[in-house]
């Protein structure tokens, strides 16, 4: 990234989504602007998300899967991809090379390959910010987060799967437990 996203993190473009979302990247439109923005948002993207982006600045990607407490528990994981040397637009005064980043909410099954999807969708993105077109970068957006959407709610069903699983399990067994106390006795 050339800069830090802006304190002010209001959107270009804002979407309904049941996924948290943000791009954040280099203004497409702006002549001067080098210093990173969000681009566009989903969901209820908060501060948070903001806050995931400029941590992975200056620490570098942060592993999104924690391990079997993590996978079990309900507390809200982050995840995001980078893109890096990507092109300036035509309007803009600086020529240096940009990344882009988009984060989400959620943990995702690592077969996903988000980061290949973003590689993939990302020049759509950007002619659709360049174009300064809502509808078009919404639809250049679109699969992306449905991909990531879609591999979340499977992870939470087994996650909450898992957890049924091991509950029942401990069931059965304080019930065999105290069965057996009881013929002891």
């Amino acid at each position: 990234m050339t800069g830090s996203p802006k304190e002010d993190h209001s959107s270009r473009f804002t979407f309904s989504s049941a996924l948290p979302w943000i791009l954040v990247g280099a203004p497409r439109r702006s002549p001067d602007s080098r210093d990173d923005a969000v681009l566009a948002s989903g969901g209820d993207a908060g501060t948070e998300l903001v806050g995931f982006v400029r941590q992975r600045e200056f620490s570098g990607p942060t592993d999104v899967h924690g391990g079997f407490l993590a996978y079990v528990s309900e507390s809200a994981r982050f995840g995001a991809v980078t893109s890096e040397g990507v092109p300036p637009s035509s309007v803009a005064r600086d020529q240096r090379d940009s990344s882009y980043t988009f984060a989400w909410e959620g943990q995702v099954e690592p077969s996903l390959r988000v980061d290949e999807q973003f590689h993939r969708s990302l020049p759509d993105i950007l002619k659709a910010l360049d174009a300064d077109s809502r509808e078009d970068f919404e639809w250049a957006i679109a699969r992306l987060v449905f991909a990531v959407y879609e591999s979340a709610m499977v992870v939470r069903r087994r996650r909450r799967r898992l957890v049924q699983i091991v509950v029942i399990e401990f069931g059965v067994v304080l019930l065999v437990v105290l069965v057996l106390l009881a013929i002891l006795r």
